[in-house]
């Protein structure tokens, strides 16, 4: 049976009990709260970021001692294959109801799933426009969410510092690079230059028809090794840039030196200054 994920992009967390699949596997927990269900410790999770609309199949349902995982083979909106996995502990008063909140029957473009999208992006919008993004009309507000849904890279909503950004997760880098030939500054620079910031430019041509957000945010996962025995650990690159950078970089009015120079680079949650002509 084909359903459409309709569950926060932002609550689909990486997920290590479907290590032997070859492509993305997610997954979220579901345990019961009061007034209904938490999402992978979340409560009030219809407002925590724009739903997914990913096309999935009921690939198996199991069932292991308190929970009952549902697994779901879907499609990234990268193309990619993925593997989601949603386990209901027996503590959900109402597993059938929390999960019809969590996805649809058929289609992303059904009565149904375009439903569920517009009470989706409701509750963000409770959630998301603070500050003095809270004074906007509900139309321009559920307008700007609309336009992000359909935006190139699937973007998310991210509060920092108590702005709202759009945040686009890239995944990860299908290389694992050798630290013991280039370290960690020319692999970012190498990264940025070749994946990254070209991605950026296309995703932030959207992003000129909403500038109430304050900026754009990347994330993306770049694997690497100290040694060839070692285990691969992923840099977790965040780069966060406001909207007037984004939008100059897409058009072609800065560099991609300039746009990193004027952006906020962080790795593994720690600040970094990134030469882009260390990769050269």
């Amino acid at each position: 049976m084909q359903v459409t994920l309709t569950m926060p992009r932002a609550l689909l967390k990486a997920d290590e009990s479907g290590a032997s699949h070859t492509g993305q596997v997610v997954g979220a927990d579901i345990v019961g709260a009061r007034g209904g269900a938490a999402v992978n410790g979340v409560s009030d999770w219809r407002g925590a970021g724009l739903p997914s609309m990913l096309t999935a199949t009921i690939k198996k349902i199991t069932r292991k001692g308190d929970v009952t995982a549902l697994e779901l083979q879907a499609t990234s909106p990268r193309g990619s294959e993925m593997l989601v996995t949603l386990r209901f502990a027996d503590s959900v008063a109402d597993p059938e109801g929390t999960l019809g909140q969590l996805d649809v029957e058929g289609g992303p473009d059904t009565p149904a799933a375009l439903t569920s999208r517009r009470e989706a992006h409701a509750a963000v919008a409770d959630a998301v426009f603070v500050g003095d993004l809270g004074s906007l009309p509900r139309e321009r507000k559920l307008a700007i969410l609309a336009t992000l849904q359909s935006a190139a890279g699937a973007p998310d909503v991210h509060l920092h510092d108590g702005q709202l950004y759009a945040s686009f997760d890239l995944g990860a880098d299908i290389r694992v690079f050798d630290e013991r030939s280039a370290d960690q500054a020319n692999i970012l620079a190498y990264v940025l230059n070749g994946t990254v910031l070209p991605e950026v430019r296309k995703m932030a041509q959207s992003l000129a028809s909403v500038p109430e957000l304050h900026g754009m945010r990347v994330v993306y996962r770049i694997p690497h090794q100290s040694s060839p025995r070692a285990a691969a650990k992923d840099y977790q690159l965040e780069l966060i840039a406001d909207m007037k950078q984004a939008v100059a970089l897409a058009g072609g009015e800065v560099t991609n030196a300039a746009f990193v120079d004027g952006a906020k680079m962080l790795v593994d949650g720690q600040p970094v200054r990134v030469d882009l002509t260390a990769s050269h």
